[in-house]
């Protein structure tokens, strides 16, 4: 008997939360540390609940650390999530030290909280600049309509196979959580070829693999006539 709504297989359920703990084990072996490591790392937590429960996400740029005074300068370069305290800021001071590389500045984006009326970040990921496509991927997270989920779908549909861990890991966390009606009704938006490409690709992961696999019949039965 078929529910209506009902959430995935079994099956495919028990390789979901697998998927789950290897998330938090693939970046220990494919080197995704870029997750801040000195007082900030966090097991990974789906950006789209991190920039909800932020109350300012920027892109910084650190420099002037002080290992003694346990603090470090953070240049504001872009404001991805507002706050009123952020008005007319250019930097604040992070209460903790991060060592930059040879003392040269790190971008980061940084999610913080207002306590008292002072900045405080809890979390960092480090990028190689502010044009990175960790930023724009969560600047179209912040844009997406929180109850639409077939738009929800389509927006990570594109990065489920990004270059950078930490959003591919990030991108699958959304179809994982979906129903089979909810991925059923998103299969307008699947692109079949990559679908085929990524099952055949020896790099992808197996537990992704079994996602894709369930994308593509859904794909292909909603292509037929």
């Amino acid at each position: 008997m078929k529910i209506k709504g009902a959430r995935c297989s079994p099956r495919f359920m028990r390789c979901m939360m697998l998927s789950m703990v290897l998330c938090l084990f693939e970046p220990l072996a494919g080197g995704l540390s870029r997750a801040w490591a000195m007082g900030f790392y966090v097991l990974p937590t789906p950006l789209a609940t991190e920039f909800a429960g932020a109350d300012f996400v920027v892109v910084g740029m650190l420099y002037g650390g002080d290992a003694k005074a346990n603090t470090t300068e953070a240049a504001i370069l872009t404001i991805i999530k507002d706050h009123p305290v952020l008005k007319d800021k250019k930097h604040f001071t992070l209460n903790r030290y991060v060592p930059t590389d040879n003392d040269a500045p790190k971008h980061v984006v940084i999610f913080g909280a207002v306590v008292k009326g002072d900045l405080d970040a809890y979390r960092g990921i480090l990028v190689s600049g502010k044009d990175e496509e960790l930023i724009g991927y969560i600047k179209g997270i912040r844009d997406l309509k929180k109850d639409n989920t077939h738009d929800k779908l389509a927006f990570y549909f594109n990065y489920l196979e990004s270059r950078q861990t930490e959003i591919a890991l990030d991108a699958c966390r959304p179809f994982q959580d979906a129903t089979f009606t909810q991925l059923k009704l998103a299969s307008d938006i699947y692109d079949a070829e990559k679908l085929k490409g990524w099952i055949a690709d020896d790099k992808v992961p197996a537990y992704r693999k079994e996602l894709y696999q369930v994308l593509l019949v859904f794909c292909q039965k909603a292509a037929k006539p």
